[in-house]
């Protein structure tokens, strides 16, 4: 969470604010893009959900919350 890294809360409410907003649109993405699968591809439905997707997103996730992190590591 971008929360655990040492910053003054100011920086904390952003980071919330902003993580939870692209948090939001990934999973929109994630949504449209299973509902297309579904709607063209449904035989490979199940490995776009349950890998492919899967490991999208946790990659995302963690190239987000490291660069986060380097940016802090800047301004601090």
């Amino acid at each position: 969470s971008v929360g655990a890294l040492p910053t003054k809360w100011t920086l904390r409410a952003l980071g919330f604010t902003t993580m939870a907003i692209i948090a939001a649109l990934v999973a929109s993405l994630r949504i449209a893009l299973l509902g297309w699968v579904a709607e063209y591809q449904i035989e490979s439905f199940d490995f776009y959900h349950t890998y492919l997707m899967e490991v999208l997103t946790l990659f995302i996730c963690v190239s987000l919350f490291a660069g986060w992190a380097r940016f802090l590591q800047k301004i601090i």
